[in-house]
């Protein structure tokens, strides 16, 4: 029939029939999906009761993704342990490269010297290096040799322990634990180091203490730090909150109007 047909007020009617439904439609559509989803049911009040969660969407997300692809994530594990191991191996070297630029500064002779077998294969091997007695490069060359190595195994831990956790953590939840760690741990070679100068009055044995202090603060610290991380829960992120549905009385006036009928 068309609308031409309809007699002046019946099309008034239909105008205003369609104009309200129209608002319904766009305004308040989580109520009608509710109500055609539940017409069948009884107790319109329990349509709008909060909906409980008690997961994050970073959760749901997980679950879904193990549940439907194990391979998938088994290659994100990976990924993510690569990841780990890669950002743990360069705050190793940084750490090793600033060490270094303060302990050459308090006695360069640990590192040029045949004392050591830091001269000797400065000189057997990066002869350039060498030939400058420049302490920057001194500090860049053995801030590298002598700390990635130790980084890279301690990486895989803390990586497979990250992931191991149940909120399968990832890099970022290792930047601020790492940071503080490596603070405390030149803080400590510090320390140490004045404490065994006020002793002994030697810069030398001073240096060489505060090498071998980082050594083992370093492996006991990334040892610690892997437990840290398989028994840490993050905090939840505004993010990740989910917004609860609570329908307004004009909502549940309209459903009860349409549901009587």
């Amino acid at each position: 029939m068309k609308l031409t047909s309809i007699a002046p007020i019946n099309k008034s009617i239909l105008l205003i029939y369609l104009t309200f439904s129209s608002c319904i439609l766009l305004l308040f559509p989580s109520s009608i999906l509710a109500f055609s989803r539940h017409s069948n049911t009884t107790g319109i009040p329990n349509l709008y009761k909060p909906m409980p969660h008690t997961h994050s969407t970073t959760q749901l997300a997980h679950v879904i993704a193990t549940a439907t692809s194990p391979s998938s994530s088994i290659t994100t594990d990976m990924i993510e342990i690569a990841k780990i191991m890669s950002m743990t191996t360069i705050n190793a070297v940084a750490y090793g490269i600033v060490h270094d630029l303060i302990t050459t500064q308090i006695n360069f002779d640990y590192f040029a010297s045949d004392r050591t077998h830091h001269g000797p294969y400065t000189k057997a091997h990066f002869p350039f290096i060498y030939r400058t007695n420049n302490k920057i490069l001194y500090a860049l060359l053995w801030g590298t040799i002598a700390t990635w190595w130790v980084g890279l195994p301690l990486g895989i831990i803390c990586g497979i322990a990250a992931r191991c956790n149940s909120k399968k953590l990832t890099w970022h939840n290792l930047m601020k634990p790492m940071s503080l760690f490596s603070v405390g741990m030149l803080t400590t070679s510090i320390i140490v180091g004045l404490l065994n100068y006020v002793n002994y009055k030697d810069s030398f044995e001073m240096v060489a203490v505060m090498h071998q202090t980082s050594y083992i603060t370093g492996i006991v610290g990334g040892i610690l730090m892997a437990y840290y991380l398989y028994n840490y829960t993050p905090e939840k992120s505004s993010e990740e909150k989910i917004i609860q549905f609570e329908p307004n009385s004009i909502t549940i006036n309209l459903v009860r109007l349409f549901g009587n009928k």
